[in-house]
């Protein structure tokens, strides 16, 4: 073993440990913001996911309420004919 003082290592020095530190602190963050961007793709393709579905849905709710438009319009028409007929229907 050196008898040299801790202070005279090279890689003992203050300005080496910091350096050190710091160096893990960038390494640190990183991977943080690796995780991050990761996340936020997931978090778009889950947005894609979620717009492509909800167009879907707007898409059925309109034929939907159309159908409905549809059913009201021929029952009140329905409606007429079996108040005039008195509640028969003719051919």
């Amino acid at each position: 073993m050196s008898d040299l003082p801790l202070e005279s290592c090279p890689c003992c020095t203050a300005s080496s440990i910091s350096r050190s530190m710091n160096q893990r602190n960038v390494f640190k963050k990183l991977k943080e913001i690796k995780f991050l961007s990761d996340e936020a793709l997931k978090l778009k393709e889950d947005i894609k996911t979620v717009e492509y579905f909800n167009e879907i849905l707007s898409d059925s709710l309109q034929s939907a309420r159309a159908t409905l438009q549809s059913e009201r319009e021929k029952n009140v028409k329905n409606n007429g004919l079996s108040q005039d007929g008195n509640g028969e229907f003719e051919d």
